[in-house]
């Protein structure tokens, strides 16, 4: 395989509201709700699938792969989190902090976006009904919650920008791609008064949901890609492409580091040799100028 192109196995993230569908995927032993596919973020690390080794590992050895020297490594922190999201049962409602307040946990905050794999027709949550912080205070973590979220039907293709501050879910028998800032971060106001495995509510974070909601954001929802080929984000230069027998060069001049590659659907080849299919995740460094994608097969493109 080419030098500067590296696979990555995910992290596979145990939760309670966890599908089959990833089960399926990678062949696990398990019903896995979460694959953090490309991951730096600590003990929740993708590994690189010949050597074994952490992601962050590779980086600081191999700083030239991302377009850093030996000085720029040592302070560069991965700036992406990627994800394929896998619901049987809906998510918590949640809302994300902004760069500035996660900085005092020494985290970046978290805008992210998703991409809807699987729906079988419940709506997302996506804002509130009301712009009244005071609503919130007096319903937080009750059922009453719902009755102030704005749900919005998403169909299978869809992709939506989830700004920090913005109120969200994911509903039931759901499947999403999902592109986030590296931050592990996320606060939930309501969570249908679900217990764990163990009996437990998990937790709820009244204080920062309310320090953080915005709620005058409303979501960006694309159906398709803008006038520039890409998706609409304030912090990621995600595109799609889907082949159809044919092929694709693919040029790696618009990253400043690197070139994420997620496969999504299908299979095919990397430069007519090297296979890959549904599932498969990789790493192309700025330093190979040119890729050709061959085959029947859709993926995500984020120019990082």
């Amino acid at each position: 395989m080419n030098k500067n192109i590296i696979f990555l196995k995910p992290y596979f993230k145990k939760v309670i509201w966890a599908n089959t569908n990833l089960k399926k995927l990678y062949n696990l032993n398990e019903d896995i709700g979460e694959a953090w596919l490309i991951s730096a973020i600590e003990n929740c690390e993708s590994t690189i699938v010949e050597s074994g080794e952490k992601f962050s590992d590779f980086i600081k050895k191999n700083p030239e792969f991302f377009n850093l020297t030996k000085e720029s490594v040592k302070n560069f922190i991965y700036p992406n989190l990627t994800k394929f999201l896998d619901a049987k049962l809906p998510l918590s409602i949640q809302v994300h902090p902004n760069d500035e307040y996660a900085k005092k946990f020494n985290s970046l905050g978290k805008n992210e976006c998703w991409f809807v794999l699987k729906n079988k027709g419940k709506p997302f949550i996506l804002g509130s009904t009301t712009k009244e912080i005071e609503v919130f205070k007096s319903v937080i973590n009750t059922k009453e919650t719902e009755e102030y979220l704005n749900k919005i039907q998403l169909q299978e293709g869809d992709f939506v920008f989830i700004e920090a501050g913005l109120i969200h879910g994911i509903p039931e028998n759901t499947m999403v791609y999902e592109l986030q800032q590296s931050s592990d971060i996320t606060y939930r106001l309501y969570d249908y008064d679900r217990k764990d495995a163990l009996g437990n509510k998990r937790e709820i974070h009244v204080k920062e949901s309310l320090d953080t909601m915005k709620l005058d954001i409303k979501p960006e929802i694309q159906k398709r890609l803008n006038d520039k080929g890409f998706y609409n984000t304030k912090q990621f230069n995600l595109t799609k492409i889907e082949l159809n027998g044919n092929y694709q060069k693919i040029n790696t001049s618009m990253a400043k580091h690197c070139l994420e590659v997620v496969v999504f659907e299908g299979e095919g080849l990397i430069d007519k040799k090297h296979s890959i299919k549904k599932g498969d995740v990789f790493i192309v460094s700025k330093n190979t100028k040119e890729i050709e994608i061959s085959g029947n097969i859709k993926l995500f493109l984020n120019y990082l």
